[in-house]
């Protein structure tokens, strides 16, 4: 839980409290969007608080949370001036997303269901969380999140969206390696800083 520091407290209070109903309602979640990227990369600002949840929950939802607005693919309220989104889960992968994170001890994806997560959502801002995530995994971990595709039975097209994806993340990692040695000599020479 140490990594949900990140978030400003006024966030974290709701979102502790918002776990809290869940859990007690026993209502299956996961904590996605900002703040599990967070959790998986390097923290990133956000303003809201998505849950993932199965749409069967949405009747129980209205009736602990009220009316809210109903939304196509989720329902969304806001508490204390934070935003709450629900969002439905794609149907048939709830088997492996609801699973309880026990590193985390929170309903938070593991690094391969928040990828999965992000290449199903197919947004610009989702490749540039799926990149962060990558850049801080290892090459085995990498390509573990292949073996996963195929044990959940994913659609494969999602792993040539990854590779591209890891490729260019290579690229970032090469080039911030190859720019570091000339910032230095730079700092040395013009603002004459010692490293």
């Amino acid at each position: 839980m140490d990594r949900l520091k990140m978030l400003p407290e006024h966030m974290r209070k709701v979102l502790f409290s918002v776990k809290s109903i869940l859990d007690q309602n026993r209502i299956k979640y996961s904590i996605i969007g900002g703040i599990a990227v967070g959790y998986h990369a390097a923290p990133r600002t956000t303003e809201d608080i998505d849950i993932l949840v199965n749409k069967s929950s949405l009747p129980k939802l209205q009736q602990l949370f009220g009316t809210g607005r109903v939304m196509d693919n989720g329902y969304a309220f806001t508490i204390n001036d934070v935003d709450v989104e629900f969002l439905f889960s794609y149907d048939g992968y709830e088997d492996f997303l609801f699973q309880e994170n026990k590193d985390v001890g929170f309903n938070i994806p593991n690094a391969y269901q928040m990828l999965y997560l992000k290449l199903k959502a197919n947004r610009s801002k989702d490749a540039a969380d799926i990149i962060q995530i990558v850049s801080g995994m290892s090459e085995e971990e990498v390509n573990g999140f292949q073996s996963f595709v195929k044990k959940h039975g994913l659609s494969m097209d999602l792993l040539e969206d990854f590779n591209s994806l890891v490729e260019i993340s290579r690229l970032e990692k090469a080039q911030k390696k190859a720019t570091l040695p000339f910032a230095k000599y730079m700092l040395r020479k013009y603002a004459k800083i010692k490293i």
